[in-house]
C-alpha cells in the first residue's frame, strides 16, 4: 500500500511539473518603440573616455579619413525608465 501511495505522489508531481507554458503580462502593455533607446557612441582618447557624439560629431567621425584610422570607441545602448 505504501508503494501505491508513492507512486501517486511522483504521478502528481511529475503531473504538475508538465505545467503550462510561461507567459507574459496580460495588462495593456504598449510596444516599444525607437524613442525609448538611446545609442551613444563616445571616442577613447588616451586613459579615459570623451563625452558622447553628437548627431553633427558623429556624421563626422565616421567618414573615410577617420574609418582609415584605428580608433577605440565605448557604444553604450540605454532604455528609459517609463518603458
Amino acid at each position: 500500500m505504501v508503494k501505491g501511495r508513492w507512486l501517486i505522489a511522483l504521478g502528481v508531481v511529475a503531473a504538475s511539473l508538465q505545467g503550462r507554458a510561461a507567459r507574459g503580462q496580460d495588462a495593456a502593455v504598449t510596444a516599444l518603440s525607437s524613442t525609448d533607446f538611446t545609442l551613444t557612441i563616445s571616442p577613447v582618447v588616451g586613459p579615459s573616455t570623451q563625452a558622447a557624439l553628437t548627431a553633427d560629431q558623429l556624421a563626422n567621425f565616421f567618414s573615410l579619413a577617420q574609418c582609415a584610422c584605428p580608433t577605440n570607441i565605448v557604444v553604450g545602448l540605454s532604455i528609459s525608465d517609463t518603458a
